[in-house]
């Protein structure tokens, strides 16, 4: 029997706030916010098993989670390796959260990733620098961020925004390089000097879509790239990106971005290359695994709903307008017009009473 309960009563009054104010801490020690976008979403850094993930839910966003934000693809020997980790640490500053990152696989290569990652309006953006910690000969790299929605959001029922390509249904049968072959894959991967402006649009059922855009595009290529075909070019000097949007392999769909732009198409439609049709046509392009060298680049992310795919079309646009500010150049519209009648009439052939202009595709 107690001989002073109103002390241990007391006792456990005090002690019972802390204990709460333990747990409390050790839930939201797994859990870091970043921020809320314009639409509601809030974008968290995750933690389980010890490495960090990125999560932007709620709002009216499409949930979109990716777990091992850090991956890298290296090219030895003919064979592509995957790699992909978690964020070590993960630390606010100011507005911003800075994630780190330590990727290594089975060869030799191994890299050091430091992601600065800031939410303003309805975007969400990264800056990325990836540095070369061990070397391997002969190897080249890619490095790469995508987020994943969950399985309800459905490819079948997506339309995509691919700028100068294609606009509508992802399944569909449009036509160019992101038309019916690409889309028959379940795929765009396009390198982003292809595009009219370095961006990717999903929506899905419902309204809410989600945009990858490169901010701060740099086409720097070499003469050997651009004639290379589906051929393996590793140099530093390569650098474009790419974009790509794809059926997530346990369903939804995949959004992202990787520097440099190596690519997945399908040949046998208006492709630049490939092979056999219906074949998978690969055009790796690498940075080099080596000590020393760094990358890097930016990514942004944009989320919002919209009544109908023309009104996402016209606000993903604009973002991409606002965002990549280009530079408008005054014309003497008389003098181009008077040039092109000039050319036009250079390239007539008159054959017998015919004349017209030739062509070849």
């Amino acid at each position: 029997m107690t001989k002073y309960p109103s002390l241990v009563a007391f006792i456990w009054l005090l002690a019972a706030p802390l204990t709460l104010a333990e747990q409390t801490a050790t839930t939201s020690s797994d859990r870091m916010e970043l921020g809320r976008l314009a639409n509601g979403a809030t974008v968290v850094f995750v933690r389980s098993n010890r490495e960090w993930g990125i999560e932007v839910a709620g709002g009216t966003a499409p949930s979109l989670t990716q777990p091992k934000p850090a991956q890298i693809e290296v090219f030895a020997g003919g064979t592509a390796r995957q790699l992909a980790a978690g964020y070590q640490s993960v630390n606010k500053e100011g507005g911003s959260v800075v994630a780190i990152a330590k990727v290594a696989g089975e060869g030799q290569a191994a890299f050091a990733i430091e992601d600065r990652w800031t939410v303003s309006g309805a975007a969400l953006s990264l800056s990325r620098k990836v540095s070369v910690t061990t070397a391997e000969d002969n190897a080249g790299f890619y490095s790469a961020i995508k987020l994943s929605t969950g399985p309800a959001a459905k490819w079948a029922d997506a339309n995509c925004l691919v700028p100068g390509l294609t606009y509508g249904n992802a399944a569909g049968s449009g036509g160019g390089r992101g038309g019916a072959t690409t889309g028959g894959a379940r795929r765009y991967s396009l390198r982003e000097d292809l595009l009219s402006a370095p961006m990717i649009s999903v929506m899905f059922q419902g309204g809410n879509w989600a945009a990858v855009l490169d901010p701060a595009p740099e086409g720097d290529t070499t003469a050997a790239e651009t004639a290379g075909g589906a051929g393996t070019i590793i140099d530093e000097r390569i650098m474009f990106g790419a974009l790509g949007a794809q059926e997530a392999a346990g369903g939804g769909a995949e959004l992202g971005f990787w520097l440099p732009g190596t690519t997945v198409g399908t040949a046998g439609g208006f492709g630049r290359r490939g092979g056999a049709d219906g074949a998978d046509a690969v055009q790796r392009r690498y940075h080099p695994v080596k000590a020393g060298f760094t990358q890097s680049c930016q990514v942004a992310f944009r989320f919002g709903k919209s009544e109908n795919f023309r009104d996402m079309e016209r606000e993903a646009w604009r973002w991409a307008w606002a965002s990549l500010k280009p530079k408008i150049t005054p014309v003497d519209i008389e003098l181009v017009r008077k040039s092109l009648a000039d050319h036009l009439a250079d390239h007539v052939v008159v054959v017998d009473d015919r004349a017209g202009v030739p062509f070849v595709i």
